[in-house]
């Protein structure tokens, strides 16, 4: 089964006061570093299956502030991962959120995800997020806040976390996906 899928997003964590915005891609230039990956094993734990990059690419108008990345998704799950900037200490992030903009286009209607949909590794910690699905063809944002009560530890299927875990995996962000 081969259905072509591109994902397009604009990412920033912000902090606990409204609008500040702690790091942030808008697109408007390049990739600014985020690259992309497959994987056909392990999905609902992306880390542990076998890596394929993916080519991303740059589109410098039609996002929904200006430039774009997109991604086409063959044969698997993709995720996009985030650049250098989201990663390290992210600890004024706790109590803010994470936020996407993504717009899905498909060639194949039966295209229908209920995995996780973004993923944070730090500290020794994984911590995973489900998402609503975005709108098919438009822009959506997507916004999860940094507390208990909305990631998952180790697995899809794992604890919630808890305030301790979530502050300990944003003190040493290594990665963050998004699928």
């Amino acid at each position: 089964h081969v259905s072509a899928v591109a994902l397009l997003v604009v990412l920033s964590l912000s902090g606990i006061a409204p609008a500040q915005v702690l790091v942030q891609s808008t697109f408007n230039a390049d990739t600014q570093g985020w690259t992309a990956f497959s994987v056909t094993t392990g999905i609902c734990e992306a880390t542990l299956g076998t890596r394929t990059n993916r080519a991303v690419t740059w589109i410098a108008t039609g996002g929904s502030t200006g430039g774009f990345l997109r991604h086409a998704e063959f044969n698997g799950t993709s995720f996009f991962r985030a650049s250098a900037l989201f990663r390290g200490n992210q600890s004024a992030a706790y109590g803010g959120s994470i936020s996407c903009e993504q717009r899905w286009t498909t060639t194949d209607n039966r295209v229908y995800y209920a995995l996780d949909d973004m993923i944070i590794l730090g500290g020794g910690i994984t911590l995973y997020a489900d998402t609503h699905i975005p709108s098919r063809d438009a822009w959506g944002q997507t916004r999860i806040p940094l507390l208990p009560g909305y990631w998952k530890v180790g697995s899809c299927n794992g604890p919630v976390a808890s305030e301790a875990l979530i502050r300990a995996a944003l003190a040493d962000v290594t990665d963050i996906l998004i699928r």
